[in-house]
């Protein structure tokens, strides 16, 4: 995850903003990114709310094998 102060401002625990985006980041990417923007403008974010989900390593998807 990479995100902007946006986000991180309203929850600056990086394990906790994570835990925010798991375990949808894992199958709908897009929705978790999504609800990471909603959770900020929700906490009082008005501002350069960012986010980017990756995969990891790259080129991992949900259900490979």
């Amino acid at each position: 995850m990479l995100c902007s102060d946006g986000l991180w401002n309203y929850q600056p625990d990086a394990a906790k903003l994570a835990g925010l985006a798991m375990p949808a980041a894992l199958t709908d990417p897009l929705g978790a990114a999504q609800a990471l923007v909603t959770f900020a403008i929700e906490s009082g974010g008005r501002d350069n709310i960012t986010v980017v989900l990756a995969p990891f390593p790259p080129g991992s998807t949900a259900g490979s094998a």
